[in-house]
């Protein structure tokens, strides 16, 4: 307990730190998204020509780290290893170009998804509620979690050992404590998943919604109520 305290009043002296970094985080987010809005196909295309020259980069500088150190070495076992290493990413190198050239109408297709989702997510900042909320509710949930863990534990038989500030915890004879702390151990990661995914169900239906209400002339509406009455009224054993 007094260690929890102490980190209670460590997290209450530090709080503006938190609020500027979850300001910073929307501030950065929201132009990341306009930026792929407006030039998804730079953005990826300038990535696709950086992970190859990164790639290319680093067999060059192991080439030069190889003629340095081991070019009177060549037989050792180290150079033999450093020398295929460097024809391996030679190798991945090349397969990573001629698969970008395979599959470049792939890659389209996926710009055109990645400037479609920016244009939801701006469009709609509603939608930067639902991370913010199910962080909140999951955080909530495992604070009580803890507490009960908690008093489940001191239902136990505690000892406290000689010239030490450890404890022994005994569960001899309560069989139903551990089989509790088994049930909620269990329980902890199903509503866990399942508040996750309660929240991620209502961004579904929202964009879902935008979809199917876009027209030629106008864009669609993200309806988040829907999303939160049909998870819990239509699909709740499904998630």
């Amino acid at each position: 307990v007094d260690d929890m305290q102490k980190f209670v009043d460590q997290m209450a002296q530090i709080k503006l730190i938190f609020l500027y970094s979850a300001l910073s985080f929307f501030g950065v987010a929201f132009i990341y998204y306009m930026i792929i809005r407006c030039c998804a196909s730079l953005l990826i295309i300038i990535s696709i020509i950086f992970s190859a020259l990164a790639m290319a980069g680093m067999a060059l500088f192991m080439q030069g780290y190889y003629d340095d150190h081991y070019a009177d070495a060549k037989d050792s076992s180290q150079a033999k290893a450093l020398q295929t290493g460097i024809y391996c990413i030679y190798g991945f190198t090349g397969l990573y170009l001629l698969c970008v050239l395979c599959m470049c109408k792939n890659i389209q297709r996926s710009i055109n998804v990645m400037q479609t989702a920016a244009a939801v997510v701006t469009g709609n900042l509603r939608m930067w509620l639902i991370p913010l909320v199910s962080t909140v509710v999951v955080c909530c949930y495992l604070i009580a979690w803890i507490a009960m863990f908690c008093t489940l534990l001191s239902c136990a038989d505690i000892t406290v050992k000689p010239n030490s500030q450890l404890k022994e915890v005994s569960f001899t004879g309560k069989d139903e404590i551990i089989w509790m702390l088994i049930v909620q151990a269990v329980g902890l990661i199903w509503i866990t998943c399942l508040l996750m995914d309660i929240f991620n169900y209502t961004l579904i239906v929202g964009v879902c919604n935008w979809y199917f209400t876009s027209t030629s002339d106008r864009r669609g509406t993200v309806t988040l109520c829907n999303g939160i009455c049909w998870a819990f009224t239509k699909n709740l054993g499904s998630l």
